[in-house]
């Protein structure tokens, strides 16, 4: 592992060489990497990192939905599901590479692809020139506005939501 701190202004990384490595620091396995806000830290692989960056970014912007604050189980998935698609999407449009993502996370690209395509977004020009306000914009608008669609981002991330960290100080945060 490897420790970067650029600035007291930005959460120190934690860098592994593998995913074992985090699930064995962090005590669960169902995990790629992880935001803390609590503590300020990031903990990634070299693949997780930009996605992690994102949740630091959306957590910044003071738009990210914290899950523990959120009433039901509902709720609380919906800011699973929407701090997760914001994080996804930052990743794809800084590395535009397949292998940084999961299976999942792939599915959902290509969702986001097809929604572009069709002119189902609040966004007409590429992706890759999206603002991170363009992508919070983009999944709160579907997570509002679109009902069809949210049913099929749930089973797309159902994985994710699924996922129950063993850890209740991170069980609020876990990205």
């Amino acid at each position: 592992m490897k420790c970067f701190k650029a600035s007291s202004e930005e959460p120190e990384i934690l860098l592994f060489d593998s995913v074992d490595e985090i699930r064995k620091e962090l005590g669960f396995v169902g995990t790629h990497g992880v935001f803390d806000p609590n503590e300020f830290k990031i903990y990634a692989t070299l693949q997780s990192l930009p996605h992690e960056i994102g949740h630091y970014k959306d957590f910044r912007s003071g738009r990210m939905r914290p899950p523990h604050l959120e009433g039901s189980v509902e709720t609380k998935n919906l800011a699973r599901l929407r701090n997760e698609m914001v994080a996804t999407l930052y990743a794809w449009k800084k590395t535009a590479d397949p292998t940084f993502l999961l299976p999942y996370e792939r599915e959902f690209i290509e969702w986001v692809y097809f929604q572009i395509d069709r002119g189902h977004s609040l966004h007409t020009h590429e992706l890759k020139d999206w603002s991170f306000s363009d992508i919070q914009d983009f999944v709160e608008h579907f997570i509002a506005n679109k009902p069809t669609e949210l049913k099929k981002l749930r089973t797309l991330f159902a994985h994710y939501l699924d996922r129950i960290p063993s850890q209740p100080e991170l069980q609020a945060w876990v990205f």
